[in-house]
C-alpha cells in the first residue's frame, strides 16, 4: 500500500517537473532585473524551506530503522519542496511579479 503511494507521489512530482517553467514578467523591468530578482527569491525560499524542515527529513543512515523512514522522507522531502514553490511564489509576488504562460496558476 505505501509503495502504491510512494510510486503515486513520484509520478505527479515527475508530471510536475515535466510541464515547462512559468515566466515571470514586471512592467518595465529588464531582464536582468527579473533575473535578480528570480535569483533572489529562490534563494530566500531555498533557505526558508531548510530552516523549516531541517530536522524532519530523516536521512538514510540516520539511525533510524523500518520500511516508513523512506517513505516518511520522500513525503517530507515532497512537503518541503511544495513549501519552498509557495514561498518563492510570493516573494515574486511581493515585489510586483506575475506569472505568465500556460503553466500559470492563480
Amino acid at each position: 500500500m505505501t509503495r502504491k503511494i510512494g510510486m503515486v507521489a513520484l509520478l505527479g512530482l515527475l508530471v510536475a517537473c515535466a510541464a515547462p517553467a512559468p515566466v515571470w514578467e514586471k512592467p518595465g523591468a529588464s531582464a536582468a532585473e527579473v533575473k535578480r530578482f528570480t535569483q533572489n527569491c529562490q534563494a530566500f525560499a531555498a533557505a526558508e524551506s531548510d530552516r523549516r524542515y531541517r530536522y524532519d527529513n530523516p536521512r538514510e543512515g540516520s539511525g533510524l530503522a523500518g520500511p516508513g523512514d523512506s517513505f516518511q522522507a520522500t513525503m517530507v522531502g515532497n512537503e518541503a519542496l511544495i513549501f519552498k514553490n509557495r514561498v518563492f511564489n510570493e516573494c515574486m509576488e511581493t515585489q510586483g511579479y506575475r506569472k505568465i504562460g500556460a503553466t500559470a496558476k492563480p
